[in-house]
């Protein structure tokens, strides 16, 4: 994750890329706070989302509960190990934590 001013990048990495999803976009669960703003990784890699959330959603995302990818009706909820905010180290955007 990556801190940018007032907004916050979550980069996340798949086991393997995503299908082409004709309208669905990917959407990040966290707790109740859900974000839909994600572009590919960099180089336009399909095994790597990026979420772009602002700051205050954010905060208010728990750290102890697991992260959830769901594009259209694909998600990670039956995966046997789901990834959880208090696992990632936020630094900002000149690298510093």
């Amino acid at each position: 994750m990556q801190r940018r001013g007032d907004v916050v990048e979550i980069e996340l990495a798949l086991d393997r890329p995503l299908p082409p999803m004709s309208g669905a976009r990917p959407q990040l669960q966290v707790g109740d706070e859900v974000a839909s703003h994600s572009r590919a990784g960099d180089g336009g890699r399909l095994d790597r989302l990026v979420f772009t959330v602002d700051a205050a959603q954010f905060q208010r995302m728990p750290v102890d509960v697991p992260i959830v990818i769901k594009v259209g009706p694909i998600s990670n909820m039956t995966a046997a190990l789901q990834p959880r905010l208090a696992d990632v180290v936020v630094t900002d955007a000149e690298g510093g934590q």
